[in-house]
């Protein structure tokens, strides 16, 4: 089994954080322009968290100089692909970004207490149960939307806890 890391970028944006989301190209072999999280599979010699901080940077040109620790969530599992993945939440320091056209086709910035209010659905994928979040725009859904309802506690005690991440 392939094992990937994936990365739930924070930004602060005029004082509300904001999640980072990419549009996968349409060239790539997994999951050809579906809206993800920055991320990709974890290569030889390479530890969950040095893929993590790879791909930010090789995605959207994060410099991970200005991205502050990683925080685990759970792993998962995509349903149509079995790729087990390691997720992370970050938060990123710089607004400025650079998006590799090989990978990304465009990037995304939703406002955590407008995904927090949403109400995912319920859906199946090949006969699995999964969640799509609709907005204007844009859905979200499989493993980016089971990756963001995990990920609100940990975010609420980040935020809570220190103020800011």
């Amino acid at each position: 089994m392939k094992s990937a890391s994936i990365v739930v970028p924070l930004v602060l944006l005029n004082g509300e954080y904001h999640i980072i989301f990419t549009r996968r190209s349409r060239k790539l072999r997994f999951h050809p322009g579906q809206v993800s999280f920055p991320g990709g599979f974890i290569e030889k010699g390479e530890t969950p968290v040095d893929a993590a901080k790879r791909e930010l940077k090789e995605e959207i040109g994060a410099n991970v100089e200005y991205v502050n620790s990683l925080i685990p969530l759970r792993e998962k599992q995509t349903i149509t692909t079995s790729i087990k993945v390691f997720p992370f939440v970050t938060r990123v320091l710089s607004t400025s970004f650079v998006l590799n056209s090989d990978e990304v086709e465009d990037i995304f910035f939703v406002s955590y207490e407008y995904l927090k209010k949403s109400n995912p659905e319920k859906i199946q994928i090949a006969g699995k149960g999964t969640l799509r979040y609709r907005m204007p725009k844009l859905v979200i859904w499989g493993l980016t939307a089971r990756i963001i309802d995990s990920s609100f506690n940990v975010i609420d005690t980040l935020i809570c806890y220190k103020g800011t991440i």
